[in-house]
């Protein structure tokens, strides 16, 4: 495989190569080694090099489960209501899991992946949570004190214990942010990165059902311009 192997949250494919085997007929006949001594009244010795190769191919696996790390994430991720000031909503967190053998480890990104699918409405922004009549919560830092906004932080730490100081917004898929990576293979435990989405939801916001979807992407091998 290529450095660019990928895991995607939303898609997988598997691909299998088959290998033919060949005619006997193929291969060289067998090279007679004679034997010859060092020095005379040495015994003969016939030797030869034979060279071992153990070939370990590329792989790359994701995990998008709960914070327990027991059960995918297969509904929306509730967004509750909370008494921080700076996010009034906040979802459980999230866990990605990410198993990489590949020499120069991977790197992982979010974006923005909303659609009309999605939400059923028109008009939709990809970055965006959207009600039914088409009205947006944009994605921001959750600092406006004149529109809501929702956002996603990075946990950090062993344990994902401490949590980033600011909130991000979601990017679309042409800026998608890097949220982790190892520059090394990461062992069969792999690298575990937790997210948790916010909003700072202003009292005038109209009420509704407000859908969105974000896109983690693992990539084999160093970031771009790493």
């Amino acid at each position: 495989m290529s450095n660019m192997t990928k895991a995607i949250a939303v898609l997988g494919v598997v691909a299998g190569l088959g290998v033919a085997a060949l005619p006997l007929s193929t291969y060289a006949a067998p090279t007679e080694i004679k034997g010859e001594a060092e020095n005379e009244g040495d015994p003969l010795s016939a030797s030869k090099d034979v060279q071992v190769q153990l070939k370990l191919d590329e792989s790359l696996s994701m995990y998008v489960t709960n914070e327990a790390g027991d059960a995918d994430v297969t509904t929306p991720v509730a967004l509750n209501e909370n008494t921080d000031t700076t996010a009034n909503y906040q979802a459980a967190p999230i866990a990605i899991k990410v198993i990489a053998n590949n020499a120069q480890g991977y790197h992982l990104t979010i974006h923005g992946s909303a659609n009309d699918t999605l939400t059923g409405a028109t008009g939709t922004v990809a970055t965006s949570l959207t009600n039914a009549k088409g009205t947006q919560i944009e994605a921001g830092d959750l600092t406006s004190t004149s529109a809501s906004q929702w956002g996603y932080k990075v946990l950090k730490g062993a344990t994902g214990s401490v949590i980033d100081a600011t909130w991000n917004g979601v990017p679309a898929e042409d800026a998608a942010a890097e949220i982790d990576g190892a520059k090394v293979p990461t062992g069969a435990a792999g690298n575990t990165t937790k997210v948790t989405f916010g909003a700072h939801v202003l009292d005038t916001q109209e009420s509704g059902i407000y859908n969105g979807q974000v896109t983690f992407t693992a990539t084999a091998g160093l970031k771009a311009g790493a």
